[in-house]
Formats: structure tokens, sequence, C-alpha cells
């Protein structure tokens, strides 16, 4: 096969998987025929593929060479006449819509209509003696219900040259000989002793005919047959009795359980469809295929499920990872490893309503703006880390950086004593890392932390505690720095 021949069947089995199952109670089968042989069909009842003989050509017979360029130049859509499927043992007719492109045959849309529905319908006998016949706008048969055995094991379809049954080559010849403008018609002499009812089908613009005996019509009104008519009645319902017991244990049955089947799959019910036991059936050939591609196909599907399910979890863990990263990212300093602004913003409001006892305490680096003017701001940078890791040492709750050279700090305590002794701490720690500072104007002349606390109350705003901690901060700047108030 050429690539691009492959090209069509794979756009034809997508194309049939997306509208096929739209058609499937409309019609029997729904297919594409293409001219090199291949057919590609959706069909909810009949697995032709595997029904058909594995050497046919397709195109050897009437149906698809009737779309084929030399037989159908045209282009045009038709209905075959009726032939007998050998493959799916049935009698059908199909429509088929040829679609070219640039002068080359790519495929034929197309699709089945079984016998028994238009029987069901157009040739099901009023009478015992009545025939029915309905025939396309070409004089081709498409259903009849005297249908001979011989045609029934030719695989044409039924024409005026392939099917030489006497009524229909006269009811043919009566409908091609005369052009009808009243419908429905009566005609008695158009076949010998029948009397002819003509009438259109609208739509396909079909010909249905019923052929009534003019013996039998003169004498049922004599006579009526009663004995006959019982013995036909009760033959008939026998054999409806046997077709319907037989239709049931061999299609109905089996094929209630392949939907089953396929609805506990269409269901995602997999370990369902394992567990299934089938009921006392008679499933073989290609139903008992299909019941046990179900369960291998659930196996399967429960095996991927699981393995999906396991990488599912794996990708949750490593993304709640990931994100617990990135929010500790979000609200770290990048410089110094300290909460930022963000953070102290969220965590200040937090306990303000929460209302558990705490000390806000602002820092200031003394004097920094001159260390970096004259140090660079490399050793800004560094003298910053020293500073925030002072004060950040062995303690049990959160240190910010608030801004530039201010650092901030929510002591959860209510004892001012305690508040007093890790602020003295803090400011000793920061002396003791003795950083060089010859441009400070004030003494020690190594760079040092004034600061200012205050407590948290519920009744004030984060502002207002803000306030009131600065306030000790400039008390602390303005006793002379390295020190530190507390409100």
């Amino acid at each position: 096969m050429t690539d691009e021949l492959k090209t069509r069947v794979i756009a034809a089995q997508h194309t049939l998987d997306a509208v096929g199952p739209a058609w499937q109670n409309v019609v029997g089968n729904t297919h594409f025929s293409m001219p090199e042989n291949i057919i590609v069909m959706y069909s909810k009842e009949s697995p032709w593929g595997l029904l058909a003989d594995k050497d046919l050509v397709i195109t050897d017979f009437s149906v698809v060479e009737s779309t084929l360029q030399s037989k159908n130049p045209e282009r045009r859509p038709n209905w075959t006449g009726l032939y007998y499927d050998i493959s799916a043992d049935v009698w059908t007719i199909t429509y088929q819509h040829p679609v070219d492109r640039n002068g080359q045959h790519l495929v034929n849309a197309s699709f089945d209509v079984a016998l028994g529905r238009l029987l069901e319908d157009l040739t099901a006998k009023k009478r015992s003696s009545s025939e029915h016949l309905v025939l396309n706008a070409k004089g081709d048969l498409i259903a009849a219900s005297n249908l001979s055995q011989q045609a029934m094991q030719s695989r044409s379809t039924l024409t005026k040259d392939t099917y030489q049954e006497p009524i229909y080559q006269a009811v043919s010849e009566v409908i091609n000989a005369n052009s009808f403008t009243q419908l429905p018609v009566v005609i008695e002499r158009g076949v010998e002793e029948q009397l002819l009812i003509i009438d259109q089908i609208e739509g396909p613009d079909w010909w249905h005919v019923t052929l009534y005996p003019l013996a039998d019509i003169r004498a049922e009104a004599m006579v009526l047959p009663v004995r006959l008519i019982f013995a036909g009645v009760g033959l008939v319902l026998l054999i409806l009795l046997m077709t319907y017991w037989l239709i049931r244990r061999e299609i109905t049955k089996p094929l209630q359980e392949v939907a089953t089947m396929a609805s506990m799959i269409g269901r995602s019910d997999y370990q369902q469809a394992l567990q299934h036991r089938s009921a006392d059936i008679n499933a073989r050939g290609e139903v008992k295929q299909a019941l046990d591609g179900f369960k291998t196909m659930a196996s399967r599907f429960i095996k991927a499920q699981n393995e999906l399910e396991r990488k599912v979890e794996m990708r949750t863990a490593e993304l709640a990872e990931a994100n617990k990263k990135l929010d500790a990212l979000a609200h770290l300093d990048g410089l110094t490893g300290l909460f930022n602004r963000r953070a102290f913003d969220q965590d200040l409001a937090a306990a303000i309503r929460i209302g558990e006892p705490a000390y806000l305490m602002m820092a200031d680096i003394d004097e920094f703006k001159p260390y970096n003017d004259n140090y660079g701001h490399e050793a800004g940078d560094q003298a910053l880390k020293k500073i925030a890791g002072c004060l950040s040492k062995n303690v049990d709750f959160r240190v910010y950086r608030y801004g530039g050279e201010e650092l901030a700090a929510i002591i959860p305590t209510s004892d001012i004593n305690e508040v007093r002794e890790l602020l003295e701490a803090w400011r000793t720690c920061v002396v003791n890392q003795a950083i060089e500072h010859e441009f400070k104007a004030t003494e020690p002349h190594v760079l040092t932390v004034s600061m200012g606390a205050a407590p948290l109350t519920t009744d004030c705003s984060a502002e207002d505690v803000i306030r009131q901690a600065d306030r000790q901060l400039y008390r602390a700047k303005r006793a002379g720095k390295n020190c530190f108030f507390i409100d």
C-alpha cells in the first residue's frame, strides 16, 4: 500500500468512528469502499470483513463496479438494485456516492439497507396470492415478495438482464412504457391475469407495485377458501415462532451480551466487565471472540488506569513540593534569606487578627548609607547578610527584611523583660561582628543597629503598631544609636 492509500484508509476509519454510531439504528452498515479493493465498515450487527471470502475482489461485482469511472463517467450517486450479500447472508440494497479529486477516484461513501426492513412495510403480503415489488427509477428490482432461489445464489444486482422472473419482466415493461400522471394507478391488463396497483415512493423515486391474480379476485367474490386461509395462517405463525426462537437464541441473546459488555466498557466499569459471567447463551464464532476481546480490553484498561493513577500521584507529590518551594521563594528576601515585606504584611495582619500576645520589633542599621557610599554596595550586601544572621540565629519565629537596611520581627511573647533581653542580645551580636565603619559619626566605629518595639493589641491596626514601634526606633536614634527602646 502507498502512503497516500494508507492515509485514505485511516481517514475513512476516523470518519466512520465519528459518524457511524449516529447511523447504526437507521441503516444496516455504513462504509467507505475504494477502487483498490478496500472496504472500511462500521456495523453494529455484522462483522462483514470477517465473513467475506479472503480472495473476494469487490470491484469485480456490480455494486462497487457501478461507481468506477469507466462504468459511471457522470460520477452520480446511485442506489443499487437488490442483491444477495453472501458474506453477510442478507438481501440488501446499497446507496453509493463516489468521491473524486483531481480526476482520481478516491472513495465511495455508502451504506446498506437490509431487505427485511423493506419487506415489513412494502412487500408484506396482504393476501397469499398477491405479489409486491419495489423498483428503482431505472427499473432495477429493489425488493420483491417472490424472489427465486436462483437469484439468491447470484451476487449481482437484479435488473432486466440479470433477473428473468416473468412477473418482474412484465412489470418492468409496463413501468418503462408508461408515463403516469396520477398515482396510484390501477391497471387490469398490464400483466396477464394480474391486477396491478402502481404507486411511487417519494424521495428515492422508487415504484411500489402490488399484483393480485384476477382469478383469485373472481373466486373470492363467490366464496372464501376458509380452510386454506386457516392453514396458511397457521403455517405462517409456526414459521414466525420458529424464526423468532432461532433469532433470539442465535442472534438476539449473544448480541445483547455483547451490548452489555460494551456498555460496561463505555461506562469505564472495567473491573465489572472483567468479572462478568456471560449468561447461558449460544455464543460462538465472532460473538465469542468479541466477548473475549472485551474482557482483554478491560484487563488492559485496568492495568493502564492503575499505571496512570500511580503516575498522577507521583506528579501530584512533585507538584506540591514545587509549589511549596515556589511559595517559599515568593516570601523570602533573595539577599539575606530573611522573610520579605510581603510575608511581613501577611504575618502581622494574622497576628493582630488572632490576638495572641506579641511584640513588633523594628530595627535600622545605623549610618548605613555612608557605609554603602564609601565601602561599596558589595560590602553593604555582605554586611546586611551578617546582621540578618545575628537576628535570625537561634530563634523560633520569623525575622523580616522590611526594606533597605530596615529589619523587623514579630516576637511571640507578652513578657517585656524577655523582649528586652532578646533585643540586647541582638544589639550585642551586631557590635561583636566588628564590621568596620570609619565614616560613622558616632562611637563605636563599627556597624550597629537601633531598635524599637511595641506590643500588638487586637484593637490596633497594622499601621498603628508599626507607627508605635517606629517611634521607639527614632528614640533610640536620638539617644545616640546602638540602643533600643520598648513601648
